[in-house]
């Protein structure tokens, strides 16, 4: 192979597309959230045409009021068909052209989340996201289920890329952005209390903002190349998710926060079932164990090896193997629900806890390529839906909880902000999709590192 070849190979590469899946049910979302919020403020102040707008040019459309509605109601239908993956295509076409035309209605408008959205849906109209957790995936043959050219994934991945670098070097060149003041100045208005003691002095300090802003200025930076290297992939995924969290409970971006975590699932590498967790079938809480992480696997990375007697072991990746509980967080770090707070629980392995170092020939009897035991018993793919559906139906009652106590705090007087509420929704939707497409039977590659 030439080296033009080495660097265009990912061009037409084939691999699981679920990955583009879960990407696109997270921006269907988010088109309906951008849509939502202008169709509420339609309802709350009136026509945007009788307060004061700017038109981009002079030749561009105005609309009525009444096409103006059905404007919104396009766009919120296709992201419902987005979210469900019905004519996924033609919806995906349908919502970035009407967000576009949307767009420039009006300059005042203008966001970079609400741009990076629709260059996202844009970028989305190029991939096969349809043959994967879609409705659409439903008439496709064997063979074309779940995989595809993956192309556009890396295109979307360096946007993500972009976004970060953009960041990190525009606030690096500002010499109030670099030196703290911009952060401290929105922590404190610019004000500081005379007087203040303990915590409060700290919080008020251009020193403790300016040690923020290197961790802020840090942290953008090596998100934008963190996420792209396989040995620092995991690490770049789990400070963005913090990074993020941070940004959405103190400035409320919304769009931009889902669209760069659910962005995340792209980073996720297609190998599958390359790490073993072997359990004591006859044990009523490893068989609990199992069922959830078989019910949690959205990416299929974990082979379940059932025998009798046998302590929870797990041998990762990398072929290394762990006994007990740190075992089971390093299967946990592979499930994306539970990720964050698995994956720092794995650090541990850098201590030498939980891994045996005798793997001779334990190493074998593990080994991702052997057969898994009780796997060519009669019934052995029938008895996995039970715990898949008893996943699935723990994760929709949790999902119900958080809604039912998100109302009943809104209930009692104690705010919390309607954004927050697209989070359970969303996972559960991604929870549901997940498992239905198990159920139907797709597949991929095994093997390698992830």
């Amino acid at each position: 192979m030439s080296s033009l070849e080495k660097w265009t190979s990912w061009v037409d590469r084939v691999e699981p597309l679920e990955r583009l899946g879960f990407f696109r049910i997270v921006c269907g979302y988010m088109l309906l959230r951008h849509t939502w919020a202008f169709a509420a403020d339609e309802l709350e102040e009136g026509f945007y045409r009788e307060r004061f707008h700017l038109p981009y040019w002079e030749w561009y459309p105005e609309l009525s009021e009444g096409a103006y509605a059905l404007l919104l109601a396009a766009m919120l239908l296709s992201g419902v068909l987005i979210v469900v993956g019905w004519k996924t295509r033609w919806a995906l076409i349908a919502g970035a052209a009407l967000g576009w035309f949307h767009l420039l209605l009006n300059e005042y408008w203008y966001r970079h989340n609400r741009y990076f959205l629709l260059l996202c849906l844009t970028l989305l109209c190029f991939s096969p996201a349809a043959r994967s957790l879609s409705a659409d995936s439903a008439a496709l043959k064997p063979e074309d289920l779940n995989r595809g050219r993956v192309w556009s994934l890396f295109l979307i991945r360096a946007q993500v890329t972009l976004v970060y670098l953009a960041s990190g070097l525009s606030k690096l060149l500002d010499a109030d952005w670099r030196n703290g003041w911009v952060l401290w100045d929105r922590a404190t208005g610019g004000v500081v209390t005379p007087g203040a003691e303990g915590l409060a002095a700290v919080f008020q300090s251009h020193a403790f903002w300016q040690a923020v802003t290197v961790l802020v200025l840090g942290a953008e930076l090596f998100l934008g190349f963190g996420l792209w290297l396989p040995w620092t992939r995991r690490l770049a995924v789990w400070v963005g998710l913090l990074f993020h969290a941070y940004i959405e409970l103190r400035y409320s971006v919304i769009v931009f926060s889902y669209l760069t975590v659910g962005s995340y699932f792209l980073v996720v590498s297609p190998e599958r079932r390359n790490r073993t967790l072997v359990y004591d079938r006859a044990s009523p809480l490893h068989r609990f164990i199992a069922g959830w992480i078989l019910a949690l696997d959205w990416f299929e990375k974990v082979r379940l090896d059932p025998r009798k007697g046998s302590p929870l072991a797990t041998l990762d990746a990398s072929g290394r193997l762990y006994r007990g509980w740190l075992g089971i967080a390093v299967v946990c770090s592979a499930l994306p629900l539970v990720f964050p707070l698995a994956y720092p629980f794995t650090w541990l392995r850098f201590l030498g806890l939980g891994l045996d170092r005798k793997v001779g020939a334990d190493s074998e009897a593990l080994s991702p390529d052997a057969s898994p035991r009780l796997a060519s018993e009669p019934g052995a793919r029938r008895s996995r839906l039970l715990p898949r559906l008893l996943g699935l139906l723990l994760s929709a009652s949790l999902a119900a909880a958080l809604l039912a106590g998100f109302h009943l705090l809104r209930a009692l007087g104690i705010t919390w902000e309607d954004r927050y509420a697209w989070l359970p929704v969303i996972l559960l939707t991604l929870a549901l999709a997940a498992t239905a497409q198990r159920m139907q039977g797709a597949g991929g590659p095994s093997g390698g590192k992830a």
